[in-house]
């Protein structure tokens, strides 16, 4: 059980190559870790989408910089808030997969 959780909480460490190796490497048989190790692939995919939308849709007020600094500190905190509940959530995975948990 506690290899089946240190590979779980290894998926999740180095963003989608630990979940794509991990994913490989399991057993075809340990759902548990294969749980893991998809949920991480998706979760940085999702996480990458949104990011990359966010950006193209903030992209314009960065721009403004020089003739609106609101608009340009307000994109940059909206930005800077995804990164801090994307890490978050992240370690609330890996936490959850430690402890033989499933966080759907």
């Amino acid at each position: 059980m506690v290899k089946q959780n240190g590979l779980a909480t290894v998926a999740y460490l180095f963003g989608i190559v630990s979940g794509i190796v991990i994913y490989l490497v399991s057993d075809r048989k340990d759902r548990y870790v294969r749980f893991h190790a998809i949920q991480s692939i998706l979760f940085n995919i999702a996480a990458f989408i949104i990011w990359g939308l966010l950006a193209i849709f903030f992209f314009p007020f960065q721009m403004m910089g020089r003739i609106s600094f609101v608009a340009m500190m307000g994109s940059g905190i909206v930005l800077g808030l995804y990164a801090l509940a994307l890490f978050i959530l992240w370690l609330v995975l890996m936490i959850n997969a430690y402890n033989g948990k499933k966080f759907k």
